[in-house]
């Protein structure tokens, strides 16, 4: 997995799924999912809210206090490495179980 230094103080359940999407993604692409931020200050949040004109991704209000990425309980990922990595969780799962931990990584 590239970008691991993003993986310091996440959930426990969200380092897992990270680390069974990461295994999948090397067998079934052979390469490594990229993380490119997990958790975040307000400050860093802020600064990505101010900005965001300038960002095609989403990004959460810095003043909700129950953010995933203040919590530990998201990361981020360029949009291709999510589209791949959709592809490849769908090769074991079902579409019911597919959503579910996908959707959560946002919540």
């Amino acid at each position: 997995m590239k970008g691991r230094q993003y993986l310091k103080d996440l959930s426990k359940d969200l380092l897992d799924f990270l680390n069974d999407l990461d295994a999948r993604t090397k067998e079934f692409l052979k390469r490594e999912i990229r993380l490119t931020d997990g958790v975040r200050t307000y400050a860093q949040q802020k600064y990505l809210w101010d900005n965001r004109k300038n960002n095609p991704y989403p990004v959460g209000n810095p003043n909700n206090k129950n953010l995933p990425h203040y919590h530990g309980r998201a990361v981020d990922m360029s949009w291709n490495d999510f589209k791949d990595v959709q592809s490849v969780y769908r090769q074991d799962h079902t579409q019911d179980s597919i959503q579910t931990p996908f959707n959560r990584l946002g919540r």
